[in-house]
């Protein structure tokens, strides 16, 4: 299940890392990478979102219909942190500027573990340099050729070396947690 909170908090880390602001492609890119090793590592996703091929590579759905300012926001989700796109860069607002890791309160310690190891090994990339990392490495992204087509969490974990087994137990796991959390949410 999707958590804004959770992506938002995530763009935040990034967009601090560099600075402040970032072009849109970096930060989805950096996003996608660390939900990536998220799954690589704990066998689950930090934000919930679902992921898709797109032509600059994969994407987080609904974060990314946040970045584009497609969807609207929680009270203190993406608006409150980030400012709105303008020449394909994004930005933290001057209030959300130099906030402690603390303020990162919707991710856990391996969360942040996972954010720091993204910045760690690609932080230094441009956009383009990323997209295309993506484009080459990411095996269960295909050019949809001006469309868009879904990854599914298995397509993904196949990529990164988990076999039918351990597909299978952790989709079994991934739609108990989800059951959960639609109960509890309510």
């Amino acid at each position: 299940m999707f958590n804004e909170l959770k992506a938002t908090q995530m763009a935040a880390f990034f967009l601090q890392k560099e600075g402040g602001s970032m072009y849109l492609l970096k930060l989805m890119k950096l996003l996608y990478l660390s939900e990536r090793e998220s799954f690589a590592r704990f066998e689950c996703s930090i934000s919930g979102d679902k992921f898709y091929s797109l032509p600059h590579g994969p994407v987080l759905s609904r974060t990314k219909e946040l970045m584009d300012g497609e969807q609207k926001s929680s009270i203190n989700g993406w608006n409150s942190w980030i400012t709105d796109r303008a020449n394909h860069l994004l930005g933290l607002k001057k209030s959300k500027a130099k906030f402690p890791l603390e303020k990162l309160n919707e991710l856990s310690t391996s969360d942040i573990e996972v954010l720091e190891h993204v910045w760690e090994k690609y932080g230094e990339m441009d956009q383009w340099q990323i997209r295309d990392y993506t484009h080459n490495y990411c095996a269960e992204w295909k050019d949809p050729n001006g469309s868009a087509y879904p990854i599914t969490v298995e397509e993904l974990l196949l990529a990164i070396g988990k076999n039918k087994e351990q597909i299978s137990a952790i989709k079994e796991r991934l739609k108990e947690e989800e059951y959960l959390d639609s109960v509890f949410k309510h």
